[in-house]
């Protein structure tokens, strides 16, 4: 598809944070650790509900996770040159990516684990 990776953020339950999910085998996803959603590039994809692109290198391309109305977190797509065909692919990888994740969070709870930052509490 003419990328070189991608990398899914989630966001956290208080929405301060994009946190990676974790690859198969362990790792934190390959995109490093969390990213503010205040002040950053993957935080303004989020916060808007729209591609942005990041202009350091390498090239990556930030789309957003949604289902329906509700933000889920970001894709990061990272490539060598952003194309049009390769922006087309990862518009279509975000969108298999958020369905995908929004299905298997009701069998199993690596989504939610990733989303709280904090131990759960009583209250």
């Amino acid at each position: 598809m003419g990328m070189a990776s991608a990398t899914v953020y989630l966001a956290d339950v208080q929405e301060d944070e994009l946190v990676p999910l974790p690859r198969p085998g362990g790792g934190d996803g390959g995109g490093g650790g969390a990213l503010a959603i205040e002040g950053t590039v993957a935080g303004w994809a989020y916060r808007t509900m729209s591609l942005r692109l990041s202009r350091r290198r390498p090239l990556s391309a930030w789309l957003p996770l949604v289902d329906g109305i509700a933000r889920i977190g970001v894709l990061q797509v990272v490539a060598e040159q952003v194309t049009p065909a390769v922006l087309d692919g990862a518009v279509r990888l975000a969108a298999v990516t958020a369905l995908t994740v929004v299905s298997k969070s009701g069998f199993s709870d690596l989504c939610s684990r990733t989303a709280r930052r904090r131990p759960m509490t009583t209250a």
